[in-house]
């Protein structure tokens, strides 16, 4: 049955609403996808401009999206982190968040490795 269909009886309300939970789907669906191409471009060494933008903005809109889907599911996820087993992996989670943002530059993009430098010896 399509929810979205203009049915007489149901109210106008519940049909906005169906459409917006339909484009907020959308939006998250394709931010996500974005987000995963670019990704995998940026970890094949393929970074541009472009590439860097389309996927900040898009991990923004999808981390945003998120923040609305907890907020409007925040009663099952209140009984849901009732249950013991949900702390692990969340601890794990926000660990290793944590090691990440310990090694990563804030000055530029990512971690503070010690590489190779070029040194050019001017005299012969």
């Amino acid at each position: 049955m399509n929810t979205l269909a203009s049915d007489s009886s149901a109210p106008g309300g519940a049909v906005r609403k169906d459409r917006a939970r339909v484009g907020t789907m959308a939006v998250a669906v394709a931010s996500f996808a974005l987000c995963g191409v670019t990704g995998v471009v940026m970890f094949l060494h393929r970074r541009g401009p472009l590439v860097d933008e389309l996927h900040t903005w898009s991990g923004i809109a999808l981390l945003v999206g998120m923040v609305l889907h907890l907020i409007r599911h925040r009663r099952s996820l209140a009984q849901y982190l009732r249950h013991w087993v949900v702390w692990a992996p969340l601890a794990v989670a926000l660990f290793l968040s944590g090691v990440v943002l310990a090694v990563t530059n804030t000055r530029g993009h990512g971690p503070q490795v010690a590489g190779p430098t070029a040194q050019h010896n001017d005299e012969h």
